[in-house]
């Protein structure tokens, strides 16, 4: 190649390596000479890429258009389904584009797919489109999904979601979007299943006001709920105006189930924030709620509510007494009666916290029973976050019983439930209880339960109770 041409081509690339290979291969293929290439070799990528697509044969340059839209990785059953053809016309088709290597056999997820060998030119072939074309393939596609592909539909509905959205097709959108986020959190995949519920709000949003989207914006709060809690923890100002919402958009429609639920859920995150006077409005006002409709599940979260915002009052002959009612409401009740709708095993809430209650008044032995119990009764549920929180709060039973081993194992283990289900407990970034235990000290040596320096000099309570401002008078008092 002429020196005069391997200077334009370093000039004009800035030194990217696709737009280098681009424009080397362009030039080699084209036999300009040295003159004529230096006038009409292309001056960006993306005109470099759009020569090379536009030297393609009628049919495979829009057999690459419409593989843009299905993605960087294109399944081939779904190309020819979308076109119209069989996989062996498809494949014949696509031996231009393995030729100019635009595409290549094999992709990430299977041998058998085809994939745009780099993602910008699926990108300059995707922009190709006019948004009307693209968007009547986009509907192609998702119909395609809808119609022949069941196992996307159950494993991928994210998918359908997206190329639904991209068409236009709000509602339908909406309605795989939910449904992304919901088998997302089936999986205990927290932050996936928030992503999901958000894309969902989103097509919602470009909805006209009435209040049938009213009353799904309200299922979607309610139902990003618990995720989110698991995503960003119980505190955080995304579930405060999560929850804020939906109890808004509850009142304006009247809806007695939204009412409850977000009340609850909104007690949860102002009840760790330590907003300790609007805690017990909310937790009053669940009881309310709750004995207005007489179920028995509705009463025992009310009570289990209440129970905890009297203990972190320092209120703790009143705090047993609401947490033993709430044991006796769920009593003869099967563990999960209030998970499925409301996320939560009250029994299980009420038991651990009347094992901390029982050890902050002395009875040590009696505290270290609840909490093992409430463990047992998590591993029953096999509940993810409900038995993090039961470990953890065991944990804090040990560290007052200065068992310090066990405190440290168990808080190990909330670490491990954390990292697996993407719970805020034990990460760093959280300044969570389990936090503090598990990243802030040493453990002891083998065969020690000799306390760690955080534990003698009392840093490690302090720490903790700090993250939920109000507390830390609160056992001292009495």
């Amino acid at each position: 190649m002429p020196d005069a041409i391997i200077e334009r081509i370093i000039d004009r690339t800035d030194g990217i390596p696709l737009f280098v290979e681009e424009m080397t291969r362009l030039l080699m293929e084209s036999g300009f000479d040295a003159a004529a290439s230096a006038d009409k070799s292309p001056d960006t990528l993306q005109a470099s890429l759009m020569a090379r697509l536009d030297r393609l044969p009628a049919g495979a340059w829009e057999l690459a258009q419409i593989a843009s839209v299905i993605g960087r990785e294109v399944s081939l059953p779904l190309l020819a389904r979308t076109i119209g053809a069989s996989d062996d016309d498809v494949l014949e088709t696509t031996q231009s584009l393995f030729q100019s290597q635009l595409m290549q056999k094999g992709g990430f997820n299977s041998e058998s797919n085809i994939i745009f060998r780099h993602a910008l030119i699926r990108d300059a072939a995707y922009h190709s489109l006019l948004l009307s074309r693209r968007r009547d393939i986009h509907a192609k596609v998702a119909q395609v999904l809808e119609q022949q592909f069941s196992n996307v539909v159950e494993t991928q509905p994210e998918l359908i979601a997206r190329h639904y959205a991209e068409a236009g097709n709000i509602e339908l959108a909406i309605v795989y979007w939910r449904r992304a986020g919901e088998r997302a959190l089936a999986l205990v995949a927290n932050p996936e299943a928030v992503g999901r519920f958000h894309n969902a709000l989103a097509q919602l949003g470009s909805l006209p006001a009435s209040d049938e989207r009213d009353r799904q914006e309200l299922e979607i709060l309610l139902t990003m709920g618990l995720p989110l809690i698991g995503a960003t923890g119980y505190a955080s100002d995304e579930v405060r105006d999560n929850y804020s919402k939906a109890y808004r958009l509850s009142e304006k429609l009247g809806e007695s189930e939204g009412l409850f639920a977000s009340a609850r859920g909104l007690w949860n995150c102002i009840f760790d924030r330590a907003e300790m006077t609007r805690s017990l409005e909310l937790a009053q006002e669940l009881v309310h709620l709750a004995a207005r409709d007489s179920r028995p599940d509705k009463i025992a979260l009310a009570q289990r509510a209440l129970g905890s915002t009297w203990m972190s009052l320092g209120e703790f002959d009143k705090c047993r007494r609401t947490f033993e009612a709430c044991l006796e409401i769920a009593e003869g009740s099967p563990l999960s009666f209030a998970l499925k709708e409301h996320g939560e095993a009250p029994q299980v809430v009420a038991l651990q916290y009347n094992g901390w209650v029982e050890c902050l008044l002395g009875r040590l032995d009696q505290g270290v029973a609840l909490g093992r119990k409430a463990v047992e009764q998590a591993r029953e549920l096999d509940h993810p976050i409900t038995l993090a929180y039961s470990l953890h709060i065991l944990g804090i039973i040990y560290q007052t019983r200065r068992d310090y081993r066990l405190c440290h194992d168990l808080q190990a283990e909330v670490s491990e439930l954390s990292k697996e289900h993407g719970f805020v407990f034990g990460r760093p970034a959280a300044n969570q209880c389990s936090d503090v235990l598990c990243h802030t000290w040493r453990s002891p040596g083998p065969g020690s339960n000799s306390p760690p320096k955080a534990f003698e000099t009392g840093v490690l309570p302090a720490r903790y109770f700090m993250s939920r401002p109000g507390r830390l008078s609160s056992p001292t008092r009495r």
